[in-house]
């Protein structure tokens, strides 16, 4: 597989991306299949090929948004999942000679990169959030006007008014400065352990095999950033609550990555790991808000980490 140069790996990876756009559109929940595995292609590349070939994916998705819609969603399209899996697949593949002179590399930390997806995530929306002026209060009540016809009315009850749709629509928008950015830093961490597994079975990874359950977690400023960003969300008023809202929601599912982390590596020799697993999961793959618990965990872990990052 190495026989393949960064130039063609990128190049693949992006018609991998297009591929799974233009195949799952217009087919129901499967349009879906392009969101959480549209950037699996470019992490293979990145990781494997190297940063070249990441740099060349983003571009070529970016190139191939832009003809497809229109500039804008192709520069969304490349800041949300293909500029952080190129990112990453360049600091994942960044080593150094150790101190102890033992002549071991010492690999970039996974909790660095983990801290670098989320603040590119969460700046990549607050630049589409300034550009199409997001506000809540105004896409609430359009939302609702263009709802209201198609549900349908319960014969004998009142219907359901369109104020109340407004409200009902307004209230979940402005959730979504905080769960959308969360959502996606949660997308591209299963996106790049998937990405490591499978590279290191092509046999085109450089990066050893490391314990992540048990060593992840996130540099000791994460905790100043997500503190400051959920006070800023509580005492400020939008459009600034938003900005801080974003930054918030993208840190605190970094935290609960680490949290979950924790929950697989302290459950490995228990009987009824797989059905435990399970049922977390499904109970977060329908409710999503569950995750949160977990950044608990994750929380303490980086308060009582001392000294340098975890590698």
């Amino acid at each position: 597989m190495k026989k393949i140069n960064a130039l063609t790996a990128g190049f693949i990876a992006a018609a991998a991306f297009a591929a799974m756009m233009v195949v799952f559109s217009g087919m129901g929940f499967l349009v879906l299949i392009p969101v959480f595995l549209g950037s699996l292609p470019i992490y293979i590349a990145a990781l494997g090929w190297g940063t070249r070939a990441g740099i060349v994916a983003t571009l070529t998705i970016m190139g191939f948004g832009a003809i497809a819609t229109d500039p804008l969603s192709g520069l969304l399209i490349g800041m949300t999942m293909a500029a952080p899996a190129a990112l990453a697949g360049h600091q994942a593949n960044l080593a150094q000679s150790s101190n102890n002179g033992s002549g071991e590399l010492e690999w970039y930390p996974l909790s660095r990169i983990l801290l670098w997806i989320s603040m590119l995530i969460a700046g990549a929306i607050l630049v589409f959030g300034l550009m199409v002026d997001f506000d809540p209060l105004k896409f609430g009540p359009e939302i609702a006007k263009q709802m209201k016809p198609h549900l349908p009315s319960v014969e004998g009850r009142p219907d359901i008014t369109e104020e109340q749709l407004s409200t009902t629509f307004t209230m979940n928008l402005r959730l979504l400065p905080f769960v959308l950015p969360s959502f996606w830093v949660g997308i591209h961490v299963l996106n790049l352990l998937a990405g490591l597994r499978i590279t290191r079975r092509m046999g085109v990874l450089a990066r050893p095999e490391e314990d992540i359950a048990a060593n992840i977690s996130l540099p000791q400023i994460s905790l100043i950033i997500v503190l400051v960003a959920l006070a800023g969300m509580s005492v400020t008023s939008p459009p600034l609550s938003y900005v801080f809202a974003v930054v918030a929601g993208a840190l605190v599912m970094a935290f609960s990555v680490v949290g979950l982390s924790i929950f697989h590596q302290h459950t490995r020799d228990w009987a009824g790991r797989g059905p435990l697993l399970f049922v977390t999961y499904m109970m977060i793959g329908l409710m999503f808000f569950p995750v949160y618990l977990f950044a608990i965990a994750g929380i303490v872990r980086t308060s009582r980490l001392k000294g340098a990052d975890p590698k």
